[in-house]
């Protein structure tokens, strides 16, 4: 597995999982989807989570 160092600040993730969009439009449509609200049912019995939004990060 990979390693996270946190180099200022207590932020000490666990595994990250990336999901990356065209845009930030579309990556908030997919937050507000019936489909994702469906799967956070099922996930919110079963972990935590924190979700951040990255904006600009090119290819």
């Amino acid at each position: 597995g990979g390693q996270v160092e946190t180099l200022e600040g207590n932020w000490n993730p666990g595994p990250l999982i990336v999901v990356e969009f065209p845009d930030m439009e579309q990556a908030r449509r997919w937050y507000g989807s019936a489909e994702y609200a469906a799967a956070l049912e099922m996930r919110d019995a079963a972990l935590s989570r924190n979700l951040v939004m990255v904006d600009g990060i090119a290819p």
